[in-house]
């Protein structure tokens, strides 16, 4: 009878101790390591984002046959169609006439620079564009990226 009283199952307090310290250890390694790899996942989408708006902006001027502005304010973009274009030049302000194509505005943690003049640049559906370059730096991990188009609408990225 004392041998069935001395066998007790369950597990001790030092064994749930040891096994808690344990898991706290790997929360502790693997928090930083997740929220660092979703931080350069969010960035390289956004630099994707970019590139994929610099192209949709020249085959949708293409496509329209009217100037598309694209316009960068602080840490958003916005892409529109010029409809107000009396002259080839268009007037290259957003209207309220005007369709916009893509708004977006930069994630926390995101800054843009851009050399475009005056922070905009325009596609009219001839090779003819203004070059520039859109620089997109993560403050959280310190990655940069520079979107840089040239004159002939040619688009490429470069880390800097």
């Amino acid at each position: 009878m004392e041998d069935i009283m001395s066998r007790r199952s369950g597990f001790t307090l030092v064994e749930c101790a040891v096994c808690c310290a344990i898991v706290c250890t790997m929360c502790c390694l693997s928090v930083p390591a997740y929220t660092s790899m979703k931080s350069r996942a969010v960035f390289r989408a956004e630099v994707q984002g970019l590139i994929s708006v610099f192209y949709s902006s020249r085959q949708a001027a293409i496509k329209l046959d009217c100037p598309v502005i694209l316009q960068f304010l602080d840490n958003e973009y916005t892409v529109f169609v010029d409809e107000d274009a009396s002259s080839d030049h268009g007037d290259w302000e957003k209207q309220d006439d005007d369709t916009v194509l893509v708004e977006n505005v930069m994630p926390k943690g995101l800054s843009m620079t851009t050399t475009f003049t005056l922070g905009r640049t325009r596609f009219q559906g001839v090779p003819n564009v203004k070059a520039g370059s859109v620089i997109l730096s993560d403050d959280n991990n310190g990655q940069r990226v520079k979107v840089i188009m040239n004159i002939a609408g040619r688009i490429r990225t470069q880390n800097i």
